[in-house]
């Protein structure tokens, strides 16, 4: 195997050059140069200068057009193991200060607090120093392609992201050597492809693996070190290049959270391949290319047993064309309660567009609990409703006009309208409403809750939500609430057809109009 301190190094072999990692594909002369050269192909595919053939000779071969170079053994940075790396990083000895006094005076001015001082750094470096004390070890960057000596007693976390390990074997050694590691991180790393050799290697203690941009992409060879680690729980392989996904139900039996955001899958019927996995609650892939969600069909009163214990799904940053299918298709899942989506083309602090988005998410998931990371109160879900019950409430009086058929075919595409019509009944009255002739402008009728004064008003319908907050606030003001700010109070108005729906004028960006106001109407001012 590849030297531990010499440049003694093989084919297949692992090697740094200054802060690019790379393998070794040819050894041997070049024509019209003198001595040994390596051919290498860089993990960064733009690092080389070729693809392994030089002015027509051929010498090894490259993935990628400009991956390869030819260089001299000397350039190659020395190996070390990982027990030296260790013993370098967290035994070497220290300056007797551990706290630069310069950095300490910088951090005195900018709190104020001239005395303030450092203690305990000893006790800590003391006890980072103790290999016995470890729980966590991260040594990025590195020349280690061996194992060596460890007494790691208490270790549960190893981080190697972008390292010189070739192949499984050494992994293998490491993790044998450490039998209290429980999360393993290789990063960074092109450890070689899993020979049938090594599928009888089993580490059988780690729970959690960690092989994000490891250019991994055929989900085969996933699998196969998925069987290598039984009783994983967490699985990442972000930024890798898998496309193509298949049935992983006895390979992945107890995994728990599955992250492979940032691939090239563009079927969504590729994730479907997972839903049988039993034990799933989190599925992370975001930034992909599907264009569509699309689950196996069911009755608008029942859910699926598909992803049966999915709860946290991330769908963000992915060309979804139709988020309106999307979230009918989601509310199928039994189980899901957290979801996160964002458009690629709609930044999440842009005006109504993000809040369409939300308000369609809330009020056709039924069980949504979190929508981006954001915990759902009553009142959002409530007003997420009641969006959704107006806004489909012109297609679903065209369905009932045409008959049962198309009625179920309305239920299918917008399971949630059954729910809706249960919690506010027909919308007929409201659609009599908006058909009504037109008007420009509305006179409404303010009342202070706190001290239950009134006062009227003639307003555009074309004023905006923010327009109307400021003209409260000047008519509070002449009537002896100059104490209020923009930020002191809210406004919300009675629902027309039921007196328990309270529906405040909480979108800044939109007109009077879009909250169905008519002649009459009441807002309330509420502190």
């Amino acid at each position: 195997m590849v030297g531990l301190t010499d440049h003694n190094i093989q084919l297949q072999a692992r090697i740094r050059v200054g802060n690019d990692f790379g393998r070794i594909l040819y050894m041997g002369p070049v024509e019209g140069h003198e001595g040994l050269w390596i051919g290498i192909e860089w993990d960064d595919p733009l690092r080389g200068r070729h693809n392994g053939t030089v002015n027509g000779c051929f010498y090894f071969e490259t993935r990628f057009p400009k991956s390869g170079s030819l260089i001299r053994s000397e350039k190659i940075d020395k190996f070390e193991t990982l027990e030296q790396a260790i013993q370098e990083r967290y035994l070497a000895p220290e300056p007797q200060s551990y706290v630069d006094d310069e950095l300490l005076i910088q951090a005195r001015d900018a709190l104020s607090a001239p005395f303030m001082k450092v203690v305990g750094m000893d006790k800590l470096r003391e006890r980072q120093s103790n290999l016995e004390f470890l729980e966590d070890i991260t040594i990025c960057h590195s020349t280690i392609n061996q194992a060596g000596k460890l007494k790691l007693n208490n270790l549960r976390s190893l981080c190697l992201q972008s390292s010189c390990i070739a192949n499984w074997k050494v992994v293998n050694d490491i993790v044998q050597q450490i039998p209290s590691l429980r999360c393993l991180d290789l990063s960074f790393n092109r450890v070689m492809t899993p020979s049938i050799e090594d599928e009888i290697l089993k580490f059988d203690k780690l729970d959690s693996l960690i092989l994000n941009s490891c250019g991994l992409s055929d989900w085969n060879d996933v699998l196969t070190i998925a069987r290598m680690c039984p009783n994983l729980r967490e699985f990442s392989l972000k930024q890798n290049d898998i496309k193509h996904l298949s049935d992983s139900s006895e390979s992945l039996q107890n995994l728990e959270i599955l992250i492979i955001g940032e691939n090239s899958i563009s079927q969504f019927d590729e994730i479907l391949k997972l839903s049988n996995l039993p034990m799933l609650k989190e599925l992370l892939v975001n930034n992909n290319q599907f264009t569509s969600v699309k689950l196996p069909d069911c009755n608008h009163t029942s859910r699926l047993g598909n992803f049966k214990s999915l709860e946290t799904l991330n769908l963000r940053h992915n060309p979804i064309v139709d988020e309106v299918d999307m979230f009918n298709e989601l509310d199928k899942l039994s189980t899901l309660c957290r979801l996160s989506y964002m458009n690629q083309k709609v930044p999440e602090n842009s005006d109504g567009t993000y809040i369409d988005t939300f308000l369609q998410a809330v009020g056709m998931i039924e069980k949504l609990l979190s929508f981006n990371r954001s915990e759902i109160d009553k009142t959002q879900r409530n007003d997420a409703m009641y969006e959704m019950w107006k806004k489909l409430a012109a297609e679903y009086m065209a369905a009932c006009g045409e008959g049962d058929a198309k009625l179920n075919e309305f239920y299918e595409t917008h399971r949630c309208y059954p729910r809706l019509l249960t919690k506010y009944g027909s919308p007929d009255q409201l659609l009599l409403q908006q058909q009504r002739k037109r008007v420009t402008t509305i006179e409404v009728q303010f009342k202070n809750v706190t001290n239950g004064k009134m006062y009227r008003k003639k307003v555009p319908l074309a004023m905006t939500t923010h327009t109307l907050y400021g003209l409260i606030y000047k008519i509070a003001a002449l009537h002896t609430c100059s104490g209020m700010d923009l930020k002191s109070f809210k406004l919300y108005y009675i629902d027309a057809y039921n007196n328990n729906i309270k529906v405040y004028l909480d979108n800044l960006s939109k007109s009077l109009d879009y909250y169905s106001l008519s002649n009459g109407d009441v807002i309330y001012i509420e502190k």
